[in-house]
């Protein structure tokens, strides 16, 4: 059998706002209108047949998008993606997946990106040394590994774009004048995410007790993210960047059961436990770290927390309590481990100490 779905959907509006309040003082407000315009399609292929005991599934599917409005540049996102899936006997399960993906905001030759997947399962519940255990519902193992892509920027950080940011006097007036609107990096690079997941599902008591078990790991590299430069030469303080790489692993256990079910009434309950832990594997060009998540006033205290290659994500980075003075000074350990006074350290003292994500 074969089916066959395609739809689109168009919408557009209008968006204005005043600034300064009054509109009719030219020289203290204005008034801005933004005018978008979003359409969508999707087309999908669906493929199935079942030889005797093989089952077999086709899909092939496409979607684009396109926003346009009247102050920036068009984002134009599109995939075309193809899956097959294969079981026998409901026992023993594949599956694999490639897509491409399209976003215009690219420089040329690097707007398209491939992502694919494979994974595969084990229904054990459904072998014949199982099927006589009464009280146990489904016993699933599974495993899979695959790519996908990130892309999310702003416009004009791969294209140069222009804007009016400056204000000159000119005869007795001001005129403005126009430059880039941002930096440009032309080096941009779709960040991916390769991810490997095992997994176990498993009911028991007529679905009375369900849940599920998880571990996974997972590599991004070349994230994208908004990094400070020199300025000059840069125009701009941020320049968007592929600025590193990433790795994460963790595990997630699920139990749920339902303690209470009438004709009239049922209770289903889920407690979920889960741990993670992601460390920054390599940070590229000049971006050796960056310091994070400033201390609040008062006083000028620093950031709490640096990224750099090697450390996990969420480590503080801070300066070592060494206890307090009798007259009532805070003391502090220096980077060789000697105690010296709060108002005599450096920056360079700093270390890292525990880490704000919970361990479970």
């Amino acid at each position: 059998q074969a089916q066959v779905f395609q739809y689109s959907i168009t919408q557009q509006g209008n968006e204005a706002y005043d600034k300064y309040g009054d509109v009719s003082s030219q020289t203290n407000s204005y008034r801005s209108v933004s005018t978008y315009q979003y359409m969508y399609g999707k087309m999908y292929v669906d493929w199935e047949r079942q030889f005797g005991m093989h089952g077999v599934k086709a899909s092939l599917w496409g979607d684009t998008r396109t926003i346009l409005n009247n102050y920036d540049l068009p984002m134009i996102p599109s995939n075309i993606g193809q899956k097959v899936e294969y079981n026998y006997d409901n026992k023993y399960f594949a599956q694999a997946a490639v897509t491409e993906s399209y976003y215009n905001r690219y420089d040329n030759g690097r707007r398209w990106g491939t992502f694919w997947a494979v994974s595969g399962g084990w229904r054990i519940s459904n072998e014949a040394f199982l099927r006589d255990v009464s009280f146990l519902d489904d016993l699933k193992v599974r495993v899979g590994y695959g790519v996908t892509g990130n892309n999310n920027f702003s416009a004009g950080a791969s294209t140069a774009m222009y804007s009016s940011n400056s204000m000159w006097p000119y005869n007795g007036t001001w005129i403005t004048s126009y430059g880039p609107a941002r930096n440009v990096n032309n080096d941009l690079h779709w960040e991916k995410k390769a991810e490997l997941n095992i997994g176990l599902d498993y009911a028991f008591l007529n679905n009375r007790l369900f849940g599920k078990f998880d571990i996974y790991k997972r590599r991004v590299s070349g994230m994208l993210y908004n990094i400070s430069v020199p300025n000059p030469p840069a125009v701009y303080e941020k320049t968007t960047m592929n600025y590193g790489n990433l790795e994460n692993t963790g595990w997630e256990f699920e139990i749920g059961g339902v303690p209470v079910k009438t004709k009239d009434f049922n209770w289903t309950t889920t407690m979920r436990l889960s741990h993670s832990s992601s460390k920054i594997t390599s940070l590229w060009g000049n971006n050796t770290y960056q310091d994070r998540v400033g201390f609040p006033s008062p006083g000028t205290n620093g950031s709490a927390g640096r990224i750099e290659a090697g450390t996990k994500i969420g480590s503080y980075y801070i300066w070592k309590y060494a206890g307090i003075t009798d007259n009532g000074r805070w003391l502090l350990y220096d980077k060789n481990d000697n105690v010296i006074l709060s108002d005599k350290k450096t920056y360079d003292d700093k270390r890292y100490i525990g880490n704000a994500i919970p361990a479970l």
